[in-house]
């Protein structure tokens, strides 16, 4: 009887021989799509960021990246293994790319570090651009790799979101950090709106999503719930805003103890689309970051209950740290009120508000233009 080892041996060399060219022809098919988004006209830029996943703060600040750079096609640099292969057929990599940018959202954090590692073994000049330091969301742990100190010493520019940020990365002796906002301050109006009459607040809420091992859950709200009904009873009216499908149920729980009636909860896709919402509003309660940091383009100061430290490096940024509202350090009663303090005061502070914003969005157009731009 034949030996049946090399019939094994010769079908396994086959089906490796299969699977490579498998890999081959899907990498030719990946290489004609992306030509159609890559075909390279001008200086191009690649962009590390959480764009296309239908999360508002993460498109609008991509769309602040496009806006601030227009003479250069900004493209997602997101998909390790993609770009790697893409560099093959001169697609990435030194010969395809200016410069690339760690965006918008709090990426200095475990799952952007390979990709910036490759970006910087492929030569390219990497900066960043109004990032935050931590944990990007929920679920997600804050303690920061040490490798990032080594990483962010090659950058040639290194601008943060706010003092949170900056400390973080101060501790780790990265030298030459400079706040420079969140990215999407590059979208702040230049004129406030006139607040409607009687007034309206910007609501926004979420609870953590399932299996992220978070418990904010839908009790956590009881007292944003109480802090808006005593809005309503001064004659408030609230402007609900859903920045993902996650939002809505939510929403739709403290609209039913806040407001007597039905209310259309929109899901917001653009900054266009939030700013046309909230920008005659007095104020906001809100929990998501970039409801926070799009109201306050439009000069609509926020009470923020901050899940995350991202929140209060925003907060922190904008001088509004005194309507920042830690839910794992929160006393009785500091949610009403911080709200009904802020009711108070509101109107003051939206022209200070939107002129901080300007200061920002003109310093991030300088900043920009020598991280990415000069030599």
């Amino acid at each position: 009887m034949a030996d049946p080892e090399p019939f094994r041996t010769l079908k396994a060399a086959g089906k490796d021989r299969a699977a490579r060219l498998r890999r081959v022809f899907g990498d030719l098919r990946e290489c004609v799509e992306r030509w159609k988004t890559r075909n390279r006209s001008g200086k191009t830029l690649g962009y590390i960021g959480g764009a296309g996943n239908g999360n508002l703060g993460d498109e609008a600040m991509f769309e602040a990246a496009k806006g601030i750079l227009p003479h250069w096609q900004v493209i997602p640099y997101n998909l390790l293994g993609r770009e790697r292969r893409l560099a093959r057929f001169g697609l990435s990599g030194r010969s395809y790319f200016n410069s690339v940018v760690l965006g918008g959202g709090t990426l200095i954090n475990v799952f952007t570090k390979r990709l910036v590692r490759l970006a910087l073994s492929q030569g390219l000049r990497v900066s960043a651009i109004g990032t935050g330091v931590g944990s990007p969301g929920w679920g997600v742990e804050a303690a920061l790799d040490p490798e990032w100190k080594s990483l962010l010493r090659q950058f040639a520019r290194v601008g943060v979101r706010g003092p949170v940020s900056k400390a973080a990365l101060d501790a780790l002796e990265v030298p030459h950090v400079q706040i420079v906002g969140d990215l999407a301050f590059v979208l702040g109006r230049e004129m406030l709106v006139p607040p409607e009459d009687p007034p309206t607040f910007v609501l926004n809420v979420t609870v953590a999503p399932a299996g992220s091992g978070e418990r904010w859950e839908y009790d956590d709200l009881i007292e944003l719930e109480c802090a808006a009904q005593n809005l309503v009873a001064n004659g408030w009216r609230p402007v609900p805003v859903a920045m993902n499908e996650r939002d809505v149920e939510p929403l739709r729980r403290v609209l039913a103890k806040v407001w007597n009636g039905e209310m259309n909860i929109p899901i917001v896709r653009t900054a266009d689309e939030f700013f046309s919402l909230v920008s005659r509003c007095t104020m906001g309660i809100v929990l998501r970051l970039h409801a926070g940091i799009l109201s306050a383009c439009v000069g609509v100061p926020s009470v923020m209950l901050g899940y995350r430290e991202k929140c209060l490096d925003f907060m922190g940024s904008v001088q509004l740290e005194e309507w920042y509202i830690s839910p794992r350090e929160r006393r009785p009663g500091q949610i009403s009120w911080r709200v009904k303090d802020l009711s108070e005061r509101a109107l003051m502070l939206r022209p200070v508000l939107l002129e901080r914003i300007a200061e920002y969005r003109r310093g991030l157009h300088r900043f920009v233009h020598e991280a990415v731009e000069q030599p």
